[in-house]
């Protein structure tokens, strides 16, 4: 069905409701009693329409039609918050909370910012896949019962002391291990043994 060409001027606002039938690149073709119109969507109506919505059409004296709200929706069709430049959500004073029964993504090409006086985060199970990680921080505390890592090269820089404190220790390297410093101690309460085909001390 093609869109009829509604006058270019009206002597008060046109309003209607309708629904809606095709949505194209130049707007939505609206059926109503008055016939079938395309209008655009109005910018203070962020839920993007979709084919079979029930809307409300509006007219304004200049002759443009626009899509003002969704009325009704088929229930189950997806929702879609959809803005043509930036959308900045303000909440002056309050918290703003965001609630999902089934899961939140949130996906972006470009850069994820967080800025926050402090974050806190709570999940039954976690999963990372990124390509390089940066922390930057003055201290780190981690209270854990189990610590696993897999890496290909381990390096790491301690300026000043660097302690361990175990229960058992236990090293194994397929090839070399070094241990040096300007002074180098070792000692047991019961037993230090060398065992190798060869050892040499001096």
């Amino acid at each position: 069905m093609e869109a009829i060409a509604f006058p270019t001027q009206f002597e008060a606002v046109f309003k209607t409701t309708g629904h809606i039938v095709d949505c194209t690149e130049d707007g939505f073709s609206v059926a109503t009693d008055k016939g079938t119109f395309l209008a655009l969507r109005a910018t203070s109506c962020l839920l993007e329409p979709q084919a079979e919505d029930k809307v409300l059409l509006v007219g304004d004296p200049s002759g443009g039609l626009y899509v003002l709200a969704i009325l009704e929706r088929e229930a189950g069709l997806v929702g879609r918050i959809k803005s043509d430049g930036d959308l900045v959500m303000d909440v002056g004073q309050g918290t703003f909370s965001v609630s999902a029964g089934e899961g939140i993504k949130m996906n972006t090409p470009e850069a994820l910012q967080l800025s926050a006086g402090r974050i806190e985060a709570r999940a039954g199970r976690a999963s990372f896949m990124v390509g390089a990680v940066k922390v930057v921080g003055k201290t780190v505390d981690s209270v854990l019962d189990r610590v696993s890592q897999r890496v290909k090269n381990s390096v790491r820089w301690v300026e000043s002391l660097d302690q361990v404190r175990s229960g058992q220790v236990d090293y194994q390297a397929e090839g070399m291990m070094r241990l040096h410093g300007e002074n180098t101690m070792m000692t047991a309460s019961k037993l230090v043994k060398a065992d190798g085909k060869q050892v040499h001390i001096g």
